[in-house]
C-alpha cells in the first residue's frame, strides 16, 4: 500500500510541475535551506579548522532538512493516509523544476530565433551567471545547451531518481547537498577549505544521475531531429536532422563535463 501512494505521489508531484511549474510568487523550501545556510556561515567559520566547519554545516543543514521533510510527512499520516499523499506530492512537486527548466529556456532562444539579440541576452543574463552582453547568436544558443545539461541532472533527473529511492526525504537530502554546493562550493579563497565537504558529497550525490542525464541526452539525440528540438522547446521551427544532432551531440559533451567529479580542494590547492 505505501509503494503506492509513494507511486501515486512521485506521478503526481511530476505532472504538477509539468502543469503549473515554480512560481516566483510563492514560498520556496529552496530559499529557506539558503537563508540556513548564510545563518549558519558565520558562526562555523569560528572553527579553528575550516574543513571542520564545512563538515559540521554540510551534516547540521542536510540533518535539519531530512528532519523536517520527515517530520511533515508523519504529521500528515498521523492525519490521514491520503494527507500523506498529499504532502508527498507537493514536497515531490516543489523539488523539481522541468517546467520552469524548459520555459526559461525557451524564453531565450525564441528571441534569437527571431534576431533579437538584445532581448535574448537579456533574458540569459536571468539564468547564467555570466557576462552576456556580447555574446552572438551561436554563443547564446551554446549558453542556453550548457545550462539544460546541467539542469537537467540538478534539476530533475536527481530529484527524481532520490524521491523514487527514498520517496520525499530523498528528493529533499538531495536538494539540500546540492543548495550547499551552489552556495558554498566554490574553489576560491573563501570557500576553498570550508566548501569542500559540501562539493565532494554533490559529486557524489550527482554521480549516478548525471550519468543517467548522458543516457538520456544519447537516446535523445538517436530520435528523430522534430523529437530532439521538442525537447528543446523549438519543434516548431523545424531545424534541420544535422543541426538538431549536433545540438543533442553538445548537450552529451556538456553532461559528461558536468558528471566528472571536480578536482577536490586539496587538489586544487595544490
Amino acid at each position: 500500500m505505501r509503494m503506492l501512494e509513494d507511486g501515486t505521489a512521485l506521478a503526481l508531484g511530476f505532472l504538477f510541475d509539468q502543469i503549473v511549474g515554480d512560481s516566483p510568487n510563492l514560498p520556496h523550501p529552496v530559499r529557506w535551506i539558503g537563508r540556513l545556510i548564510q545563518f549558519l556561515e558565520s558562526p562555523l567559520r569560528r572553527f579553528r579548522s575550516e574543513r571542520l566547519g564545512g563538515i559540521v554545516l554540510l551534516l547540521v543543514v542536510t540533518g535539519s532538512v531530512v528532519c523536517f521533510t520527515w517530520g511533515i510527512l508523519e504529521l500528515a499520516g498521523y492525519w490521514h493516509g491520503w494527507a500523506r499523499v498529499a504532502a508527498d506530492t507537493v514536497l515531490i512537486y516543489y523539488g523539481l523544476a522541468t517546467r520552469s527548466l524548459a520555459r526559461e529556456t525557451q524564453a531565450v532562444l525564441v528571441p534569437c530565433e527571431k534576431g533579437d539579440l538584445t532581448e535574448a541576452r537579456k533574458r540569459l543574463s536571468g539564468i547564467v551567471g555570466r557576462d552576456t552582453h556580447d555574446l552572438s547568436a551561436e554563443d547564446i544558443n551554446r549558453a542556453c545547451v550548457e545550462t539544460v545539461a546541467e539542469n537537467t541532472t540538478d534539476a530533475v533527473v536527481a530529484p527524481l531518481f532520490y524521491a523514487a529511492l527514498a520517496g520525499p526525504v530523498g528528493l529533499w537530502a538531495y536538494k539540500a547537498i546540492n543548495t550547499l554546493d551552489s552556495m558554498v562550493g566554490y574553489r576560491n579563497a573563501r570557500y576553498l577549505r570550508f566548501g569542500s565537504a559540501s562539493a565532494r558529497m554533490d559529486d557524489l550525490a550527482n554521480y549516478v544521475p548525471a550519468r543517467l542525464t548522458y543516457l538520456l541526452h544519447w537516446l535523445a539525440g538517436r530520435t528523430k531531429a522534430s523529437k530532439s528540438e521538442c525537447w528543446l522547446g523549438r519543434s516548431r521551427h523545424g531545424r534541420c536532422p544535422g543541426r538538431a544532432a549536433r545540438r543533442a551531440k553538445q548537450l552529451r559533451r556538456s553532461v559528461l563535463t558536468e558528471a566528472a567529479p571536480r578536482r577536490t580542494a586539496s587538489a586544487a590547492h595544490h
